[in-house]
């Protein structure tokens, strides 16, 4: 006599999240933050490395750019061909001018195998502390 094992739907689908669940953990997307969030990044985390992904000509405008922050601009290719020279285990922070090129950034770096990935909401539109001239020091690629 031949036994049939009955299986029921619970221990299909069980198994079947866990895989779900455990395939999405390892490319989990970059985190959102705020602007008060982001300044407790840039004021606690000595490891840190702002990254901002505006173009040139827009870092180096009159509003200027966040202090020690990093130009890899996203729109001309810079960070896609440049990625490499960043430290993919420490922490790093995307912004723009609103946002929008940040998110698309934070995702590709994070795509990349870069661990510790944060989106600035608001890009610096929204940072009120004083800003960087690109005459300062600190502002050039490592």
């Amino acid at each position: 006599m031949i036994k049939i094992a009955k299986f029921s739907l619970t221990n299909i689908l069980i198994p079947a999240v866990l895989v779900v669940i455990l395939c999405c953990s390892c490319a989990a997307p970059h985190a959102d933050v705020t602007l008060e969030q982001a300044k407790e990044l840039i004021d606690s985390d000595t490891q840190l490395t702002v990254i901002d992904v505006r173009e040139p000509s827009e870092y180096c405008d009159k509003a200027g750019h966040i202090p020690g922050s990093l130009n890899y601009p996203w729109r001309s290719g810079v960070l896609q061909n440049e990625y490499r020279q960043l430290p993919a285990e420490s922490p790093i922070l995307v912004v723009c001018r609103s946002g929008n090129r940040s998110h698309q950034a934070a995702a590709f770096l994070r795509s990349k195998g870069f661990s510790q990935v944060y989106d600035m909401l608001g890009g610096m539109r929204t940072w009120d502390d004083p800003a960087a001239a690109c005459t300062d020091s600190g502002d050039e690629k490592p």
